[in-house]
């Protein structure tokens, strides 16, 4: 029994430090773990801070760079030109746009006129300014014959008392072409075009198309079309037929849409309003005879609808009118 009893001790005996050392081996283990996720922890914070102030020095980097930018570049002069102030005042107060320019010397300075024709010009925020603020020598506006007179928008649904032919162009380009002409403000129909300025400082003597699309019945509202550009005419800024030649002007009232072209030509010895002579007729059958009509005495152009003469543009792809 006693040896069987120290048998049994020492079979057990061995087994506690045996236990005991696991323990302490996993305790060990699990330290090592614990330890070990408290250092990455601690680099990802030191990582997170270098970043935090590298981004910090770059933004301060670029702060400076844009001030000695600033600072250093080429300033643009702080006077707007008459146009810029004009279409920045529309609107604003009691001063029309067109009195805002009239202190200014150079009205139209660093504006390159162009080919181009401002479409339904009456939509944009500032009719005719914008479109000459973008150099364009083309403005059209859609009338209508009412009782308030020669109103202004694209159908009868948008029509405004206000938006009127003289508001929207006539006076707007009388107060222009005086401002630009102040020197001589009084001009006999007799006098050159060389002596006259337009509207663009840097090319004077580039004129104004003022396409004018009749939308009411033709004969009544093209008379009151002449009646509208009175003041033009009568200061000679108008290009005229004397029946002989064409005399070009700062501004040449183009007449589309309803207007008669009867009218146009009705005095043989005088005209200032021309005619969009219609593209598609000078292809037509007979277009020898049509071809004799419409002449560079009674039209400035000849065009067509697009869709008509040439067909659709689609996803890439023409379709044959």
């Amino acid at each position: 029994m006693k040896c069987l009893s120290q048998l049994k001790t020492v079979h057990r005996a061995p087994a506690l430090p045996t236990a005991l050392g696991g323990n302490g081996k996993y305790l060990q283990k699990f330290g090592n773990l614990e330890s070990k996720t408290t250092n990455t922890r601690e680099r990802t914070m030191r990582t997170f801070r270098h970043l935090k102030d590298a981004i910090l020095v770059m933004t301060l980097l670029i702060l400076i760079s844009l001030l000695i930018y600033v600072k250093g570049r080429p300033q643009k002069p702080s006077s707007r030109n008459g146009l810029e102030l004009a279409i920045a005042h529309w609107g604003t107060s009691n001063l029309s746009p067109s009195e805002r320019f009239q202190s200014s010397e150079d009205f139209s300075r660093d504006i390159i006129p162009i080919p181009c024709h401002s479409h339904n010009d009456y939509w944009r925020r500032v009719p005719l300014l914008q479109a000459l603020a973008a150099g364009c020598t083309s403005v059209e506006a859609d009338v209508w014959l009412t009782s308030a007179g020669l109103l202004v928008g694209h159908d009868e649904k948008s029509l405004n008392l206000k938006h009127t032919l003289e508001s929207f162009y006539i006076d707007p380009l009388v107060n222009i072409l005086t401002h630009q002409n102040r020197n001589n403000n009084t001009i006999p129909l007799s006098i050159s075009n060389e002596t006259m300025r337009g509207i663009f400082d840097t090319q004077p003597s580039q004129p104004i198309v003022l396409l004018v699309d009749i939308k009411t019945g033709g004969p009544e509202t093209f008379d009151a079309v002449v009646s509208s550009i009175e003041p033009l005419r009568a200061r000679g800024w108008l290009t005229f037929f004397d029946g002989k030649v064409v005399t070009p002007g700062l501004i040449t009232v183009v007449g589309t849409g309803n207007t008669p072209f009867d009218s146009v030509v009705t005095n043989t010895t005088y005209r200032n309003i021309f005619f969009d002579a219609p593209l598609g007729e000078l292809w037509s059958k007979g277009a020898t005879t049509i071809a004799t009509r419409y002449a560079a005495d009674n039209s400035l152009y000849a065009s067509a609808s697009f869709r008509n003469a040439v067909g659709r543009l689609r996803f890439g792809f023409m379709r044959p009118a």
